[in-house]
């Protein structure tokens, strides 16, 4: 049996650590979900493996399988046994007298346990001691901080793999909505012309009952560009020429200017009402009021 298979055996075979039992589910969930721990150091190096395996990272495989033969040497190790059999024995406590959901929690609570703390210790120790026997070259603390690296890179492919496929799921969801609305809409227009033959004033009432309501859901697309003021070019280019009509008529007087006068005292020839009626004649579409409006409020500069 090859080493890639012994880890696919293995990661089945974990399902159960010391008297402690886990569900089926646990050890991949904790593959798939960088906000859990895993349990101990063999975990990670075993989670580590599966990861670079899966992902195709040989040189990260062959670097964590040399700490997984050590912790396979270190499982023939009687005094090695027996401190992990004790800190099986001291989750299981926490686990009975907490009633702590997961595992994650559980390593939390036992972090400041002096016990606990003491036996890790010990592991480490022994660990550490093969680890020199088999890499004199390599220093082992540094060593332990690639293993951190390599699992927090993991934990970030994992991240972002969920990310997308959860982004994947929301588009997925969002185009059955979509085909439901159509399925809908065509079901209301079938609907629609049946009634509408039977009693077209309710058809008709029925739409401007909810005609406000559609009207909320619908957006415009804003094509027009605008200039300062908030207003489009074609709409500023129009105030730009009712200003100009109206100082046009408005200045309009009756009579002739002579030049030996020292003042111009004829009236004006066409009232505000007159001038506006002269500038609604080019924008029909205007109210006099509106127009009034505009010229008012034209900068004055």
């Amino acid at each position: 049996m090859s080493l890639e298979d012994k880890i696919h055996k293995k990661l089945s075979e974990m399902e159960k650590y010391g008297e402690i039992a886990f569900p089926s589910s646990d050890i991949r969930k904790r593959v798939l979900d960088p906000k859990n721990e895993v349990k101990d150091f063999d975990d990670a190096i075993e989670l580590g493996m599966y990861n670079a395996y899966e992902l195709n990272e040989y040189d990260d495989f062959k670097f964590l399988e040399q700490f997984k033969n050590i912790e396979i040497k270190l499982e023939e190790n009687p005094k090695f046994t027996a401190m992990a059999q004790s800190i099986a024995g001291l989750r299981k406590d926490v686990l009975e007298s907490t009633g702590l959901a997961s595992m994650l929690e559980v390593n939390k609570s036992l972090r400041d346990n002096p016990t606990y703390k003491s036996i890790l210790a010990g592991q480490n120790k022994l660990r550490e001691q093969l680890f020199k026997v088999s890499q004199p070259t390599q220093e082992f603390q540094d060593a332990i901080i690639r293993v951190a690296l390599i699992t927090n890179k993991h934990q970030q492919y994992h991240i972002k793999e969920q990310e997308r496929l959860d982004e994947e799921h929301e588009k997925l969801q969002l185009e059955v909505k979509k085909s439901e609305m159509d399925m809908h809409s065509a079901q209301l227009e079938l609907t629609t012309l049946l009634v509408k033959k039977a009693d077209a004033v309710y058809v008709s009432d029925f739409y401007k009952k909810h005609e406000k309501n559609i009207q909320q859901h619908i957006k415009r697309k804003d094509t027009k560009k605008k200039v300062e003021g908030g207003v489009s070019k074609k709409q500023q280019a129009m105030l730009d020429d009712i200003y100009k009509m109206w100082i046009k008529y408005s200045s309009m007087k009756k009579g002739s200017y002579f030049a030996d006068d020292l003042f111009d005292k004829r009236k004006r020839r066409y009232s505000n009402a007159e001038c506006y009626n002269f500038i609604q004649a080019k924008y029909p579409k205007l109210k006099t009021s509106v127009i009034a409006e505009y010229i008012r409020k034209y900068p004055k500069k």
